[in-house]
């Protein structure tokens, strides 16, 4: 079963968040590269698809051996998350160029109707 809070342990990513922030300059262009590299074959690499899932107590006063009392926690790769997180930004900006570009379209469109009825 499971592991009671004071004994849970997570897995460990590969690469820890730490060693990953204090060497910014080398990791940001490799992560760019990844998620640029991902969003060019439209397929996120298969290593980073995994999460480890460990259970955990709802509630300390519950009983460990009923497995009701446990919620499942996911854990990702760190690099996975900050994919993720690149992502989510693209798509974002890109909506909103999309909508800026349909207004400047409708624009244009309402500015040529325009000129015709003069």
């Amino acid at each position: 079963m499971g592991l009671p809070f004071d004994e849970l342990q997570l897995p460990v990513d590969y690469i820890p968040t730490s060693v990953i922030k204090s060497c910014v300059d080398v990791s940001a262009p490799l992560i760019a590269f990844l998620a640029k590299l991902s969003s060019s074959k439209g397929k996120f690499p298969t290593p980073y698809k995994t999460a480890s899932i460990t259970p955990l107590l709802k509630k300390r006063e519950t009983d460990p051996d009923v497995a009701s009392n446990y919620r499942p926690i996911s854990n990702l790769h760190t690099i996975s998350k900050m994919l993720e997180i690149c992502s989510c930004h693209v798509y974002d900006h890109m909506l909103k160029l999309q909508q800026t570009l349909i207004v400047s379209s409708l624009r244009r469109d309402v500015h040529i109707q325009q000129k015709q009825h003069c």
